[in-house]
């Protein structure tokens, strides 16, 4: 349900239209080097992103400096929270680490806002998905 991008520098001007190839519904983090974009959810599949680094969405640091256009094909499979591409025990397990530290979207499997056992059964029911 999101993607994080950590940068070198602090970043001044980027919006939620900064990241293409994604449905985003919310943006986070101007002023740090953290930038974070909610997404709508997608559970499976291989898309085209890229960060901008021209026109009115190009991303910026303090003093104006565009970052080169940033292309990335972005793998998703719901469930798949280690990114080692096949659900398995070892996500299960991951998520339920989750769940007892600070919030992890990556973790929030049914996007209610808390990572809990129910996050951990939804990883445990597509135990064996992976990617075509």
């Amino acid at each position: 349900t999101g993607v994080k991008v950590v940068f070198s520098k602090p970043i001044a001007a980027a919006d939620a239209n900064s990241l293409t190839g994604l449905t985003t519904t919310a943006f986070s983090g101007l002023g740090t080097n953290t930038l974070t974009w909610t997404v709508s959810p997608v559970s499976l599949g291989v898309f085209a992103t890229a960060l901008q680094g021209s026109g009115a969405d190009a991303i910026k640091d303090a003093v104006g400096n565009a970052i080169t256009t940033f292309n990335q094909n972005l793998r998703i499979l719901w469930g798949d929270v280690n990114d080692d591409g096949v659900v398995s025990i070892a996500d299960v397990v991951a998520i339920v680490n989750a769940s007892r530290g600070s919030y992890n979207m990556f973790a929030d499997l049914n996007g209610d806002g808390r990572v809990d056992l129910a996050d951990a059964q939804i990883a445990r029911l597509l135990i064996g998905s992976k990617l075509p």
